[in-house]
């Protein structure tokens, strides 16, 4: 009886410890996105993330879309104490300042859908 329930206690915890590094390494979103009216129709939407976000050839890889529209332009701006600061631009029309709109990140993670009121 006690080898059985022993047995039972350390697969239940050899599980836990399976997910855990899967867990770990999700970027997580640190801020509300913020959306703004820009120059020229385009709007700016920027957001902190704990780590850094995935880089190839020189461009951020993680996908994003603002009210189902994908944001042409993703850089990384800087920090925010120890998070990282990230501004995207998307050419996304019939927008009305004050309302709030569906911003979709596609984290290696899993997605996370917030709603971002336009400024």
């Amino acid at each position: 009886m006690i080898r059985r329930k022993v047995l039972s206690i350390a697969v239940g915890l050899a599980a836990v410890a399976a997910l855990a590094p899967a867990a770990a390494s999700a970027t997580t979103l640190h801020s509300a996105p913020t959306l703004r009216h820009i120059e020229g129709g385009r709007i700016q939407l920027t957001f902190t993330v704990d780590k850094t976000l995935p880089v190839k050839h020189g461009k951020v890889t993680t996908k994003i879309s603002v009210n189902g529209d994908p944001v042409a332009f993703l850089k990384r701006a800087g920090k925010h104490g120890r998070d990282f600061r990230y501004t995207a631009l998307a050419a996304v029309g019939g927008l009305q300042d004050g309302q709030k709109y569906k911003v979709r990140f596609h984290f290696a993670g899993g997605d996370v859908v917030r709603l971002a009121k336009l400024l």
